[in-house]
């Protein structure tokens, strides 16, 4: 089934199409013409279309996710909420011994337990804006499936720009330093002031409530990227080395455990494994891009874990390797509340667009071992 976005961009060419002027043609012996209002209307250029059904909203996510592969990789929780939770079951039991005639629930250490550690996120929207000149539309009418075409293009760059959101995002107090300068400076919102992006809240955590208290969950393994003692960052094989000890050993499954870094780490790492070992073997086998057996990601935006960014004359270190499970990275969509809103505008001759998308990100902390230069070293 085409997606919505697809349906409508092949009603705009054929509105176009049928708006030409046409002439009328003359009778026999005459050489009079006259201007014939065309029959069909282009109304569709001034519809705004408004919020999409439960069925679209579904597919414009599912086109968006289908477009990147960065959103493949991780959860993309479609919801109809504006509130949602982060879910972190957990449990607790132990084997108990009891004699005959012994209520063994009365004795409240026995019971086991089945509790829910995670957070509650509230969905806010962003708004990606699209414009197509007349000119544009006009010579891609000859073209086939062309709408199809664009639509991908759209959601391709969509996903993309929802990923860097969910990674980067920091909120207006709080927010690490080091993410909001070495990713965010000079960026509008919603990047910084809205959203607790994934790399905000695996550096921070996040508090919870646990057997009636609060609790601050934070990430399950750390690996500080600078050995302060030989004043110099570690080499990525080191921190990678050093990652893997400290990972979690609760959550420790390398069939879908992944290593994450930056695109820049990656070749060194690549460099380093083509020095050790002459033979093509290696690259032949594909264990290139794996790390003991962890599946190694390099990821589009990442800095590296000596990148050093500096604004105002201070330094800032955005450089990160994540290590965990990419489904255990949330981004929550509320496909009920989706809009597009699309108008032509005459005097402009464009065709513009604009898309409304209630988010919200999450991370369950406790099954991911990250390391970063910290500020203290």
């Amino acid at each position: 089934m085409e997606n919505a976005f697809v349906q409508k961009m092949e009603k705009l060419k054929e509105s176009l199409m049928a708006a030409q002027p046409t002439v009328e043609t003359p009778a026999e012996g005459t050489t009079e013409k006259s201007y014939v209002a065309p029959s069909a209307n282009n109304t569709i250029l001034n519809q705004k279309f408004g919020k999409l059904l439960i069925d679209e909203g579904n597919a414009f996510a599912d086109l968006i996710v289908d477009n990147s592969q960065l959103l493949k990789m991780v959860n993309v929780d479609k919801v109809r909420a504006m509130k949602s939770t982060i879910n972190v079951y957990e449990a607790n039991a132990k084997l108990v011994q009891v004699e005959s005639g012994v209520d063994p629930f009365a004795t409240v250490g026995n019971l086991a337990s089945y509790y829910n550690l995670g957070y509650d996120v509230v969905l806010q929207s962003v708004q990606l804006v699209a414009r197509i000149d007349k000119e544009t539309l006009m010579a891609m009418e000859t073209e086939p499936d062309w709408s199809t075409r664009v639509s991908n293009q759209i959601a391709k760059v969509h996903g993309n720009e929802l990923f860097k959101l969910a990674m980067f995002a920091t909120p207006a107090s709080g927010a690490d330093v080091d993410v909001l300068n070495g990713y965010n400076d000079g960026k509008l919102a919603p990047y910084t002031g809205s959203f607790s992006g994934w790399m905000q809240t695996l550096k921070k955590g996040y508090t919870t409530t646990k057997d009636g208290s609060s609790a601050t969950c934070t990430v399950g393994g750390y690996v500080d990227t600078y050995d302060s003692d030989a004043s110099k960052y570690k080499t990525i094989n080191t921190v990678l080395e050093e990652l893997v000890a400290t990972y979690p050993e609760d959550y420790n499954n390398p069939s879908e455990v992944k290593i994450m870094m930056s695109m820049a780490d990656f070749f060194k790492y690549k460099i380093s494994v083509a020095k050790a070992d002459s033979t093509t073997e290696k690259y032949e086998s594909g264990k290139i891009v794996d790390f003991f057996g962890y599946e190694i990601v390099p990821v589009p935006y990442f800095k590296a874990i000596d990148k050093e960014v500096t604004v105002s004359a201070a330094p800032y270190y955005p450089g990160m390797v994540i290590m965990g499970r990419p489904k255990d990275l949330v981004l929550k969509m509320n496909i009920s509340e989706i809009s597009e809103n699309s108008e032509y505008y005459p005097k402009l001759r464009t065709y513009d667009t604009i898309y409304d998308t209630p988010l919200a990100m999450g991370v369950i902390v406790q099954r991911f071992a990250v390391a970063y230069r910290s500020r203290e070293s």
